[in-house]
């Protein structure tokens, strides 16, 4: 069953309604936006230099370039024609196809759907292989995934190919169907009961003891993990975080057998409410950090990097509360996830960070895999984890408003300072 037929215009395209929507039309926008914000901009005398000849008449350049956005644009919505070759080389040429997919919505829309008119070829390649014709079922569910973000008719037929999977008498092929229906039941998990959450946990661990844990469906308990991490019920999701270490530690993968204890370290984060929070490393210094010199304050525990948009934007805020709290006994300890020692300090000396940083530069132990981040299980961030005077964990989330209510309950709002006659700073300014 072909999605579409590769002699029709894309259907995104094709749909008028769907092409005039809000939708449609603030997508492209943003990635033309962003395709513009990632090219070099000409210099005007290089430009005005380029653009006219001395008689000021429209040089060959101009026509050039005229002739080229033209063809650029009719390329967008042309449809890409697969060649005829065996399965290896029609492999390649999806590789090829998804490398100069461009960056606006229409050539990246356009090569999704090559890529699954591709694979819709090697299928019909006479003695396929099994394993060909499941990669290339994999790559086919990678680009509707795409392309189904976009158009509610791409996301219709979206779902007529899975079922088309699930009708398929192989049992492998049923199987990636049926994990491609429960990917869609994860998704939604977040307002989904307690009774429906177990089931998918259920049916999860099903998949991984029947066939062996592998990075399909690695990725796809990952998802349901982190979801369920976020409701009220954070033991169902510690306990999945275990179940799924567990069978990381067994796998054949080398890959998937080093993500077993972040999973083991994010059962154990969920669990930290209520519970001490363990703390060591190095500061930017070089020091060894002394965990013990914080008790009796109340600690914020920012996971953070230079590169991250919304750490950033909690600085400010951050700030705000360490001078209103400080003296309080409010204090904050950084955890910071930068690749480069350059990035980081490049950035605390800017924004001029005062609090204390844990940093660990090494190859094996940078960013994502510094070792308090891999020790409780730190796959986003911000994460802003708020620790009480007895060096127990009061919050995971403590972050904008979050926080400001918190120190709030905890420190109590900060007296109005007074001066010797009794009268209130504020009081006196008037």
């Amino acid at each position: 069953m072909a999605l579409w037929s590769p002699n029709k215009m894309h259907p995104v395209l094709d749909n008028a309604s769907w092409r005039n929507s809000l939708a449609f039309r603030t997508t492209c926008r943003f990635m033309l936006v962003a395709s513009l914000l990632a090219i070099p901009i000409t210099s005007t005398s290089c430009y005005a230099d380029d653009k006219t000849d001395a008689a000021g008449e429209t040089s060959k350049t101009e026509n050039v370039a005229e002739d080229e956005a033209e063809k650029e644009t009719e390329d967008e919505t042309k449809p890409i024609e697969v060649p005829d070759g065996s399965a290896e080389e029609l492999f390649a040429f999806i590789e090829k196809v998804k490398s100069e997919r461009g960056r606006t919505l229409e050539t990246v829309m356009r090569s999704m759907q090559g890529v699954f008119d591709t694979t819709e070829k090697i299928r019909e390649i006479e003695d396929l292989s099994l394993e060909d014709e499941l990669k290339a079922i994999n790559e086919a569910l990678a680009a509707q995934q795409m392309l189904s973000r976009f158009s509610p008719p791409a996301r219709e037929q979206f779902n007529n190919y899975i079922e088309e999977l699930a009708n398929d008498p192989r049992e492998q092929i049923q199987r990636i169907a049926a994990a491609e229906q429960l990917k869609q039941e994860i998704q939604s998990v977040r307002t989904a009961s307690d009774e429906k959450k177990r089931e998918l946990v259920d049916k999860v661990l099903a998949i991984i003891d029947e066939g062996g844990i592998d990075q399909t469906n690695y990725r796809m308990a990952s998802q349901l993990a982190y979801a369920l991490g976020y409701g009220e019920n954070t033991e169902l999701a510690a306990s999945f975080y275990d179940d799924l270490a567990s069978r990381l530690n067994d796998a054949e993968d080398d890959k998937l057998r080093e993500a077993a204890p972040r999973a083991a370290g994010a059962a154990r984060r969920l669990r930290l409410p209520g519970n001490f929070f363990e703390l060591s490393g190095t500061t930017a210094d070089g020091e060894t950090f002394d965990w013990s010199a914080y008790r009796g304050k109340v600690v914020l525990v920012d996971y953070w990097a230079s590169w991250c948009g919304p750490c950033r934007a909690e600085v400010p805020n951050m700030k705000k509360n360490l001078e209103k709290y400080g003296d309080a006994g409010f204090a904050i300890v950084g955890i910071n996830m930068d690749s480069t020692q350059e990035a980081f300090e490049s950035y605390v000396e800017k924004e001029e960070i005062p609090w204390v940083n844990l940093v660990n530069f090494e190859p094996e132990s940078k960013g994502w895999q510094h070792p308090m981040a891999v020790h409780y299980g730190v796959s986003g961030i911000p994460t802003a984890i708020l620790v009480n005077g007895e060096g127990k964990v009061i919050s995971l989330s403590a972050r904008g408003q979050r926080l400001d209510k918190l120190l709030a309950d905890t420190l109590g709002e900060p007296e109005t300072e007074t001066d010797p006659e009794g009268e209130s700073s504020d009081d006196a300014a008037e």
